[in-house]
């Protein structure tokens, strides 16, 4: 894998762009990352304009880049449709089972539960001597670790080779290692709740993947194909479910019965009475159906990765992009909406300029275990202080605003 990481932007002469990527990519046997400064995330106060980007206080020449023209750049030198992984970071792959495993993984909630305590074994009948339990412990641990992950019983080219070591060195059988693991994983609700995700996960896989069309069989890789057995009948039984889920994203009642539930679960909160705006980070704990239809509006524009919120409107097809100037503020600015239309295949653009699109009660639309949301909602109680908000008024300008928090003595 080859990191090509904030070279592009310090290069000045647009074909050496293009000459040094090129490199890179030949350089690539799996995949090549690719990440840039993107406009509005850095000042550019005392930069001097030269060709298509700045010359630095420091004499060096920098450019920012739009997250767009990124993916842009990116696709035409390599070929291939590019991933947006965060804002000014995107992947391209050579091998396509990693691309595979990569997409699925995007959207995976499956992949968290393995911080999930493990409940209490339960009383069972003895099904092996406790001689044999003892000695290959450690690699039904490290088997056990494994199924959570996977959702399901590992195949033995998935499984750490220190446990295949164990397991060999003891002189035991895989498929009596199977039995013994099959037993512990009966009474284990980590992995029973594992399992349900696996499958929900697997199943926004294959409806996204719809787009230009089905995947064949042969071509997915091997990990999927064992998942593909374990939880569906078959291949055409798996497509066929995915299908019905893709045009169930369609269904605006259940989009905002599932949309009642996230605000509900605290992953997010309306704006105004039709959009409902969430964190990007989120996307993966929202409902199978909630992560096809963002994920529709992906295959048109790229991952929301890239931005810091993402709106659904709950009257219409719509998806929102928002990339803020530092989301870590406590009142971040709106640089870029990218709006999505699904009902009429469209992406369209509009850039702000800074300090002038603010989002004000940001907790509004950060999960309720965001960390720093007590310190955001006490700054907040300072915003309300102002007495400057009203409801059903518009806001205030941000110049105003602080103002009025400086002489409250508020740290913004």
């Amino acid at each position: 894998m080859v990191n090509l990481g904030f070279v592009l932007n310090v290069i000045e002469d647009p074909r050496e762009r293009i000459e040094t990527l090129k490199v890179a990519w030949g350089f690539a046997k799996r995949s090549l990352c690719v990440a840039v400064m993107l406009q509005g995330k850095a000042s550019t106060a005392g930069h001097k304009p030269y060709r298509d980007g700045y010359v630095t206080s420091r004499g060096t020449f920098q450019k920012y880049f739009e997250q767009q023209e990124l993916q842009s750049l990116v696709a035409s030198v390599t070929g291939e449709k590019p991933l947006a992984f965060a804002p000014g970071v995107v992947a391209v792959f050579k091998d396509k089972d990693l691309e595979q495993e990569v997409l699925l993984r995007r959207h995976s909630r499956a992949f968290v539960t393995g911080d999930l305590p493990r409940p209490p074994r339960r009383e069972r009948i003895v099904v092996a001597r406790p001689e044999l339990r003892e000695r290959v412990g450690a690699a039904i641990e490290a088997l056990r670790a494994q199924a959570i992950r996977l959702g399901r019983l590992p195949d033995q080219e998935e499984v750490p080779a220190e446990a295949l070591a164990c397991i060999s060195e003891n002189r035991v059988s895989w498929k009596r290692t199977m039995d013994l693991l099959e037993d512990d994983l009966r009474a284990d609700e980590t992995f029973a709740v594992a399992r349900r995700l696996r499958r929900e996960d697997l199943l926004v896989h294959l409806a996204l993947m719809q787009f230009p069309g089905a995947p064949k069989y042969r071509r997915l890789p091997r990990s999927i194909q064992a998942d593909l057995k374990s939880f569906f009948k078959g291949h055409s039984a798996a497509l066929e479910e995915s299908r019905r889920l893709l045009f169930a994203a369609g269904d605006r009642h259940s989009v905002r019965a599932d949309i009642e539930t996230a605000i509900a679960d605290g992953l997010g909160g309306l704006r105004g009475t039709r959009h409902f705006r969430f964190r990007s980070t989120v996307l993966s704990r929202l409902s199978p159906r909630l992560r096809v239809l963002v994920g529709s509006a992906e295959v048109l524009q790229g991952g929301v990765d890239s931005s810091d919120f993402v709106e659904i409107d709950l009257e219409v097809p719509r998806i929102v992009m928002i990339a803020c100037d530092d989301i870590d503020r406590p009142v971040p600015f709106v640089i870029e909406r990218t709006l999505v239309d699904l009902g009429r295949l469209k992406v369209s653009t509009d850039r702000r300029n800074p300090e002038t699109t603010p989002i004000y009660f940001k907790s509004c639309f950060m999960p309720s275990n965001a960390p720093g949301r007590d310190r955001q909602l006490a700054f907040e109680a300072a915003l309300v202080g102002t007495g400057l908000f009203e409801a059903k008024k518009r806001d205030p300008e941000w110049s105003e605003v602080k103002v009025r928090l400086s002489s409250l003595g508020a740290v913004f």
